[in-house]
């Protein structure tokens, strides 16, 4: 579990890096009489952490809609982005597959540091620069940290796309 929470702090940290800022898109819908396509009714737009605190409100507005449309099979949909850059977010998407490669580097910076602090303390023949457990995960942290930044590259690419597709 700790190790978990670890983790998420390590997300969130990528994602304030990143400059990410999750928002939902909150869709309702309705079956059609013949039971075939679905009609969509109602839709919010809003921040990730608005949506998480007032969760009653959309269970509130699902209830409406049943009540307005009893025999329509309500049903709503969850998708989120990132209000910058317009990319989808849910999971495995670009986006939340590079902040999780940006969340494992720190995770691997972090375990590094353990080693080299441990091995100075218990280890009197230690070197860090002839270690090689260490120069096997230096060489692998490197290829990983070159890998994000032409994931950053393609990502910011997107995002002046998109903020020109806006202008225009």
């Amino acid at each position: 579990m700790e190790e978990w929470m670890q983790y998420a702090k390590d997300m969130a940290k990528a994602e304030k890096e990143l400059k990410i800022e999750i928002w939902v898109v909150i869709s309702f819908y309705r079956r059609d009489t013949n039971g075939g396509e679905s009609i969509p009714i109602f839709r919010y737009d809003l921040p990730k952490r608005v949506a998480d605190k007032y969760d009653w409100v959309i269970q509130w507005r699902k209830a409406k809609l049943v009540c307005r449309y009893p025999k329509g099979g309500i049903y709503h949909t969850y998708s989120s982005y990132d209000r910058h850059s317009g990319e989808n977010y849910s999971f495995g998407s670009d986006l939340s597959r590079l902040a999780s490669a940006k969340a494992q580097i720190t995770k691997v910076k972090r375990a590094m540091e353990e080693y080299t602090t441990w091995q100075r303390q218990n280890n009197l023949f230690f070197e860090e620069d002839k270690d090689e457990t260490l120069r096997k995960a230096l060489h692998k942290l490197k290829i990983k940290e070159e890998n994000v930044r032409q994931a950053e590259n393609r990502l910011q690419e997107k995002v002046r796309k998109h903020q020109c597709g806006f202008q225009e």
